[in-house]
């Protein structure tokens, strides 16, 4: 199976965007590439795929589209996006499929195909379903110091169990913590 890492910034009270899906509390980071190997560009540059869900893809494309971002931001990596449709809006730059199986069957074809490493890119259901089938090998959060008090949650969904966990590193940056976590097994 391939190294699947939840790699997110979030607000302290556990959310990924604010209202409406908003991501403006992510310009409250000051200096993000201060955090070394946790920083997104060296992150990126270790990954063979990355794995999002359909509002994830969504809300990414929608901003594109309104000039709120320089066009797809992922280059040519292999991109997956999980939605129940048989396909997704194609975006102008980006090499995106849809996948309507479950995420161990994201899984298997994943490490079929090769894929070593993987960023699960959110948002929090689909993380969700991943911990729910114990698919998560690491995950690595910023911490975002500002609180939100609503919207989409880190990770979402009923029966998820609790898995171990260990602190593996914190990186601190100009006003905030990236922490790395990896799972016991």
């Amino acid at each position: 199976m391939p190294h699947i890492v939840y790699y997110a910034a979030t607000s302290l009270d556990g959310r990924l965007a604010g209202p409406g899906d908003a991501l403006a509390f992510l310009e409250s980071l000051a200096d993000p590439e201060s955090y070394g190997a946790d920083a997104f560009e060296p992150f990126f540059e270790t990954v063979d795929a990355i794995v999002m869900g359909a509002k994830t893809f969504a809300v990414l494309q929608a901003a594109i589209l309104a000039g709120d971002a320089d066009g797809w931001p992922y280059g040519d990596r292999r991109t997956i996006v999980m939605t129940r449709k048989d396909r997704i809006a194609p975006m102008n730059g980006a090499e995106v499929e849809a996948f309507a199986g479950s995420p161990r069957e994201l899984a298997e074809a994943l490490d079929a195909a090769g894929s070593g490493r993987v960023w699960l890119a959110g948002g929090g259901r689909l993380a969700g379903g991943f911990f729910a089938d114990d698919l998560v090998d690491e995950i690595v959060l910023t911490l975002v110091p500002t609180i939100l008090g609503e919207g989409p949650a880190l990770a979402e969904g009923s029966g998820i169990p609790l898995r171990d966990f260990g602190l593996k590193g914190a990186t601190q940056g100009a006003n905030s913590v990236a922490l790395r976590y990896v799972r016991l097994r």
